[in-house]
């Protein structure tokens, strides 16, 4: 399992407003490689909090501010690894 460490905010930088997503993967997510490439290219994402994969129900949570980036953005970053990703609502 990867540590990742994200940089805190600056002093000056408004807080964050978080928004909470769940997506569904397709085809299901088998391999760690890019379940660690995913959670990579989400977390280093700006205005990202958190991004966990739970392999067993083929979801991923995520933690994001939508005033520095936006969901289909985030989806996008998935889908270089091969994967379509749909907003459970």
């Amino acid at each position: 399992m990867a540590l990742l460490v994200v940089a805190p905010l600056r002093a000056d930088d408004p807080k964050p407003v978080l928004v909470k997503s769940v997506l569904r993967l397709d085809p299901e997510i088998d391999c760690p490689s890019c379940e660690d490439g995913i959670k990579h290219a989400l977390v280093t994402a700006r205005g990202v909090q958190s991004a966990d994969i739970d392999v067993l129900t083929n979801r991923i949570v995520l933690r994001y501010d939508p005033a520095r980036i936006k969901l289909q953005a985030l989806i996008g970053r998935i889908r270089v690894y091969g994967y379509t990703a749909t907003e459970v609502k």
